[in-house]
């Protein structure tokens, strides 16, 4: 299978971690990320450098989204807006599954996002992967 793809090198800045770099590959068409490679500085350097072989973490997953199409929308929820309630939270995470139908997935941190607040609910974002 051959796909349009999209890889992104960068770094993670102000931290203290031993794997900054970071390298990420995605299918352009499912906008799915299925590999990440971490490595620190010094390994990254060797790499591009030509080493050949060098130790990394990789994280890999998602390779049943390959070649699909990504479809987004957004839906109002009726539901009261938790502001912090996590039983308020839990009654507009029931409201949100009505919607969770043909394969959408509702993005629940958008529940606790005050600027997804209406007055009638709270705009969720749906995302779906369809085959073409």
């Amino acid at each position: 299978m051959k796909l349009e793809g999209r890889i992104t090198v960068s770094r993670f800045t102000n931290c203290n971690d031993d794997f900054p770099v970071y390298i990420e590959v995605e299918d352009v068409k499912s906008s799915v990320r299925f590999l990440e490679v971490r490595m620190g500085l010094k390994e990254f350097a060797l790499a591009v450098l030509g080493l050949g072989s060098i130790t990394c973490l990789l994280d890999v997953g998602g390779f049943e989204l390959l070649g699909t199409k990504r479809e987004n929308k957004t839906e109002l929820v009726p539901c009261e807006h938790p502001f912090g309630d996590k039983k308020k939270l839990a009654l507009a995470v029931k409201a949100l599954k009505t919607f969770e139908t043909d394969g959408w997935i509702g993005d629940k941190k958008d529940l606790e996002n005050g600027h997804n607040y209406k007055p009638d609910g709270i705009e969720v974002r749906f995302i779906r992967h369809i085959q073409p």
